[in-house]
């Protein structure tokens, strides 16, 4: 069985009243999106990391 190819994600939530950029590793952005809110609650924004 092959294993799902992960991506890095960065999760813009709110903890203990302060925003925060958290990494998240997914397979794509809805299921980052699904952990992140699975984590941290309410989530403002997900975006995917590009490397240079």
């Amino acid at each position: 069985m092959n294993k799902p190819i992960l991506n890095l994600f960065k999760a813009v939530v709110t903890v203990e009243g302060h925003t925060e950029e958290v990494p998240v590793w997914a397979e794509d952005l809805d299921k980052a999106l699904e952990q992140s809110e699975a984590e941290y609650g309410e989530v403002d924004r997900v975006r995917p990391v590009v490397a240079a």
